[in-house]
């Protein structure tokens, strides 16, 4: 079945038009209907109520360090500490990774990446013990 190529450009306006409005929502609303329906009416749940951190729970960050603040600027800003916390990087690694991140539009200015690669290689390198994985489901 051949598309007609007039359509085409109709399917791309529509999605442009409809998919902002889908994610936006889906942001807001899918994060609360989360939050909000209870752990037990969940059968798939993988924790318990008493394993989710209570309101106000303050969760930390990174480890302290020379570039703490750095990377809670700036790799903070788009990604979740679990998600550095688990990685184990050599300093190669986290170099190619901050250099990435920088063309990829991270404000790292330049004078500062040494200390930021360093700091991640350090705290996040191929010894890294800090992050425990939640086990999502039970082997058989």
């Amino acid at each position: 079945m051949k598309v007609s190529s007039r359509r085409a450009p109709r399917r791309w306006l529509d999605a442009l038009i409809v998919l902002p409005l889908l994610a936006s929502g889906c942001r807001h609303d899918a994060a609360s209907r989360v939050a909000d329906a209870p752990l037990a009416s969940n059968p798939n749940a993988a924790v318990s109520a008493q394993d989710v951190p209570r309101a106000g729970t303050e969760i930390p960050l990174l480890p302290p360090g020379d570039a703490r603040a750095l990377a809670q600027t700036h790799c903070l800003a788009c990604h979740s500490p679990e998600m550095i916390q688990q990685q184990r990087l050599t300093e190669v690694q986290w170099r190619s990774e901050v250099d990435k991140m920088q063309r990829w539009g991270a404000g790292i200015r330049d004078e500062d990446k040494a200390a930021l690669v360093l700091y991640l290689a350090s705290h996040f390198g191929p010894d890294n013990d800090r992050f425990t994985p939640i086990v999502a489901r039970r082997g058989n």
